[in-house]
């Protein structure tokens, strides 16, 4: 087995980034036998029918081991994986899981794999709101940060062989502690995932074209499947509170601003679809503001981890502010009071994922999922 051509590879969990993997695996030739194992019927047959696989198994139960296994299943699996998956190793082999929580997976997969190969937690950056086997694509970590978080004393031959695998794909790789990458990935990826999801119902009733294009950037994340961010915000669930109950302080305090400021304003005009066009700077800029108050307080450089999904929720921050800034003076009473109604929407989530309540945070971004789809997939009339 050289660096980049593996006898046997397994990847457990065909979604969007494992059958991704696979296609490049197979395109690339870096596997002898490609295996997947996902209880999905439906992403195994996608992939096994397009010739992708060599085999595709609903259960982790191999008759030969895997020299590299690459795991890409969300959190809430990692504890019954910990358990089944080092059957599936041997004493060099090199596993890697892709998630987005780094600490966690270091927790439960070391000890696991003790004996049974080397661990090695990876985070390539680039995700998409869609999921599953068909939402995959060959090429889809070229020129893509990937993050490597090793424990400290991980031996050189498989991280040199972690690194050459990422580069051979056309991702670029870096190392982190675990630690400090979910700290950055609270900010700049779980942290604006919230923030969608809590503008979602508060600007549906007011948007109207060409309003709905304007704004589908910043709103796009609420598209994302909620079971699957639940799983990150209860994995990364103390780093992410942390994130959000800052981004709180500045909402609240955005809005004491306006009301404080009101006196020395006009008789307010008043119009919710103008007041909705204008929320999104506001949450926009406080999200840009909890990331740099967060890279000052705890000296990290966090904004050049950011993907697409931040720079699409921070988007319109970086409109021209002469025009809103007016806007919002002449109708900041409709302003206030959405803020105040985001502000709720955002305290919710808060509360639920301070709580590890992952019931009612599954159910209020299911709730802003549903109102995104009408609004962005609804069949044309």
């Amino acid at each position: 087995m050289s660096d980049t051509l593996f006898s046997h590879v397994v990847i457990v969990g065909l979604g969007l980034i494992g059958s991704s993997l696979a296609r490049d695996l197979r395109t690339l030739g870096l596997a002898e036998t490609l295996t997947g194992i996902d209880p999905d019927e439906e992403n195994r047959r996608i992939l096994l029918g397009g010739g992708t696989l060599d085999a595709a198994l609903a259960l982790p139960a191999l008759e030969r081991p895997a020299d590299l296994l690459l795991i890409a299943t969300p959190p809430s699996t990692w504890p019954h994986l910990s358990q089944v998956l080092p059957a599936l190793t041997h004493a060099d082999s090199l596993i890697m899981d892709v998630g987005s929580v780094k600490a966690r997976a270091a927790e439960l997969f070391t000890p696991a794999f003790a004996g049974r190969g080397t661990f090695i937690p990876c985070h390539p950056i680039a995700g998409k709101a869609t999921s599953g086997a068909a939402a995959g694509e060959q090429g889809l970590f070229e020129h893509r940060r990937v993050i490597l978080c090793p424990a400290e004393g991980t031996a050189e031959t498989p991280l040199r062989i972690a690194h050459a695998f990422w580069q051979t794909l056309g991702a670029e790789p870096e190392m982190m502690p675990a630690e400090v990458h979910d700290r950055v990935y609270a900010l700049v990826s779980h942290l604006p995932q919230m923030v969608a999801y809590a503008a979602m119902p508060v600007l549906a009733p007011h948007l109207a074209a060409p309003m709905e294009e304007r704004f589908r950037p910043f709103l796009r994340l609420a598209g994302s499947p909620p079971a699957l961010w639940t799983d990150i915000a209860m994995a990364n669930h103390a780093l992410l509170a942390d994130a959000m109950e800052t981004y709180l302080h500045l909402i609240a305090h955005m809005r004491g601003e306006l009301l404080a400021g009101a006196e020395h304003l006009p008789e307010p005009k008043s119009d919710k679809t103008i007041a909705a066009r204008l929320l999104p700077r506001l949450a926009a800029s406080a999200l840009v503001s909890t990331v740099s108050l967060s890279e000052r307080k705890h000296r990290l450089k966090m904004a050049p981890y950011a993907g697409t999904g931040f720079a699409d929720v921070a988007s319109p921050a970086a409109a021209p502010p002469e025009e809103d800034m007016e806007a919002i003076s002449n109708y900041f009473a409709d302003v206030a009071e959405l803020l105040e109604m985001f502000e709720n929407q955002f305290r919710a989530l808060f509360q639920a994922v301070r709580g590890l309540d992952g019931q009612e945070l599954t159910s209020r971004m299911n709730d802003a999922r549903t109102g995104y789809l009408r609004l962005y997939q609804a069949p044309a009339s």
